[in-house]
């Protein structure tokens, strides 16, 4: 008896250390974590995936704004930056590659205050499974769950939207945001 309530209150104590090392890793996506500065994102190697006129830009620079980059709605100071291509007078956002099989659109990074604050991707559908098993192994079972029906040009879709919180900030994962695709959002505290 007492060697099961050994291994129960160790049990419990190792439980307890994982969740909190879960709770205290810092929340990030693809390789950039929350609160990284605006200068060291800028920094960052454009991807390998990405064509050699790919480069990093954001809304408050031209390239950023030809682009179609805005922070409209975001509030005062925000910033928002992402990997974009030349083609002649385009700039368009590049597509990334996540895991090396799901393609990433609509990567955005929103800085405030010269900080990372949010994180924001849009991955197809078939990704739901592989991107809530990479955010459990980081940051442990989600905090809600929530189950429901939205409408689409195709009908009535259900749809889970799962919620992580951390003392680092949030993560959202909404499958699907639109027909096929799902959406991932990381938001700092």
């Amino acid at each position: 008896m007492r060697i099961w309530v050994v291994s129960a209150v160790g049990m419990a104590a190792a439980w307890a250390m994982a969740g909190a090392a879960q709770a205290a890793a810092p929340l990030a996506f693809n390789g950039v974590e929350l609160g990284t500065s605006k200068a060291a994102w800028l920094a960052l190697k454009t991807p390998a995936s990405a064509s050699a006129h790919a480069r990093r830009a954001c809304s408050d620079e031209a390239a950023g704004a030809a682009a179609g980059l805005t922070a409209q709605g975001l509030g005062k100071g925000a910033v928002v930056c992402a990997v974009v291509d030349t083609y002649g007078r385009l700039r368009l956002p590049v597509t990334f590659t996540w895991e090396r099989r799901y393609p990433m659109d609509h990567v955005s990074y929103v800085f405030t205050a010269g900080r990372l604050s949010q994180i924001r991707a849009v991955l197809p559908a078939d990704a739901f499974d592989a991107v809530v098993a990479d955010f459990k192994r980081s940051y442990g079972a989600p905090s809600k769950d929530i189950r429901d029906q939205v409408k689409s040009e195709i009908g009535k879709l259900p749809r889970a939207t799962l919620r992580w919180a951390t003392p680092a900030g949030s993560i959202e994962l909404v499958d699907p945001s639109t027909p096929g695709k799902l959406s991932v959002r990381l938001t700092a505290r």
